[in-house]
């Protein structure tokens, strides 16, 4: 097993941004080897392996402990798709700055900007529809209107990046966390060139894994995430785990 596989942690441009963003000492990663079995749940329980919970810091559950698994896209080669973000007056200004905004808090997230309110409220809506949350929360009178699919993996890198950990300084320019973003998903993919026709694909395949069997069956962590980033054809697999542990 490998605990060091993402070289961007250590990154001199990175690492900064982690350590505002609350980051720094909370995410964590592991690549290991696994057996493909069943459905897709059967298969990460086969990965989340107690060795592997061990070295990333998850808590110990029992073996009938429930996961839930979302599929993600795994198909974008470019930062493309957040052009709609950077061209969005209703989140960001002119000068590549999120626009400011009274705080307030969503599903758990302390926003004060448009950028982190969009996202929050984009991650709540995704747990209520999963049965995860009950919608307590009052819709917002306006929202952004940003054609922006969630359900890609680098989309939700950067939205891992965006919220942060419970300590996080919040940036107001997206420079930064697109830049972070596309350090962090390089570390996760592997891209090949089609030989039918030379296109540029990756060879992975992608889950967001939440439940008591990754994060315990204690209190909530909205900012707590875990991602498994499988690459078939090697039987090797990523674990992004971030528990959003703060100073508790």
């Amino acid at each position: 097993m490998d605990t060091d596989p993402c070289k961007c942690f250590a990154d001199r441009a990175v690492r900064p941004c982690l350590e505002r963003w609350g980051l720094a000492d909370e995410i964590k990663a592991a690549r290991v080897r696994y057996d493909r079995k069943g459905r897709d749940d059967e298969l990460i329980k086969g990965i989340l392996t107690d060795e592997v919970r061990t070295a990333l810091g998850m808590p110990a559950v029992d073996d009938d402990a429930a996961v839930r698994v979302e599929r993600l896209k795994c198909e974008a080669t470019t930062l493309a798709i957040f052009d709609p973000v950077a061209a969005s007056q209703d989140v960001m200004l002119g000068s590549g700055r999120a626009k400011q905004c009274p705080q307030v808090v969503i599903g758990g997230v302390e926003c004060d900007n448009a950028l982190r309110k969009w996202l929050a409220r984009k991650k709540y809506d995704r747990d209520v529809a999963a049965g995860a949350r009950n919608r307590e929360e009052e819709e917002d009178e306006e929202r952004p209107s940003v054609a922006l699919e969630d359900d890609e993996l680098l989309y939700r890198l950067f939205e891992l990046l965006c919220l942060g950990g419970p300590l996080a300084q919040p940036d107001l320019e997206l420079a930064p966390y697109l830049a972070s973003t596309k350090a962090l998903y390089r570390d996760c993919v592997q891209v090949y060139k089609r030989s039918s026709d030379g296109a540029v694909c990756l060879a992975n395949e992608a889950y967001e894994v939440a439940g008591p069997s990754v994060f315990g069956a204690g209190d909530q962590r909205p900012l707590a995430r875990c991602f498994v980033i499988t690459e078939p054809k090697r039987a090797k697999a990523l674990v992004l785990f971030s528990p959003a542990r703060g100073m508790w």
